[in-house]
C-alpha cells in the first residue's frame, strides 16, 4: 500500500462525503486520513492517488486547511504524519503547495471565526 492509498471502506466514505458531513468510525479506522483524502479530492487531487497509483498533486494553490482538534492531538504533531502522504505540511519548507495548513486546538477556535474561503476539519 502506498502512503496515500486508502482501504476500500475509506474510499467508499470519501465518495459519499460532502461538505458539512460527520465522519464516524472506531479508534484506528483512519478517519483523519479519510478526511484529508476528501480535502485532497475536493481540491483537485486524483482518485488514482487514493488507490495506490502515481501521486497526482492537487490544484495549486488549494484552499487553506485548518484542523481543529484537541490539544492532546495537536501538541505531539499527530496531524503532521497524516499530512505527509498528501505533501501537506504546516512547515513552509516541507510542503508542495502555496497554501496555509494549520492545526490548532478547540481552545483557540475563536481565532478562526473570521476566516473565509478555507477548508476546516473538526476532529473530535
Amino acid at each position: 500500500m502506498s502512503a496515500a492509498e486508502l482501504y476500500d471502506y475509506q474510499l467508499k466514505a470519501v465518495s459519499q462525503m460532502k461538505n458539512g458531513c460527520i465522519l464516524c468510525g472506531g479508534v484506528g479506522s483512519g478517519k483523519s486520513k479519510t478526511a484529508l483524502a476528501y480535502y485532497y479530492i475536493r481540491m483537485g487531487g486524483a482518485w488514482e492517488t487514493l488507490i495506490g497509483e502515481d501521486f497526482i498533486p492537487m490544484g495549486d494553490p488549494p484552499k487553506d486547511l485548518y484542523i481543529i482538534t484537541t490539544a492532546r492531538k495537536r501538541d505531539p504533531l499527530e496531524w503532521e504524519g497524516e499530512f505527509t502522504p498528501f505533501l501537506i505540511s504546516e512547515n513552509p519548507d516541507e510542503k508542495l503547495y502555496c497554501h496555509k495548513a494549520t492545526v490548532d486546538s478547540w481552545n483557540n477556535i475563536k481565532k478562526y471565526s473570521e476566516v473565509k474561503g478555507a477548508f476546516f476539519i473538526f476532529d473530535e
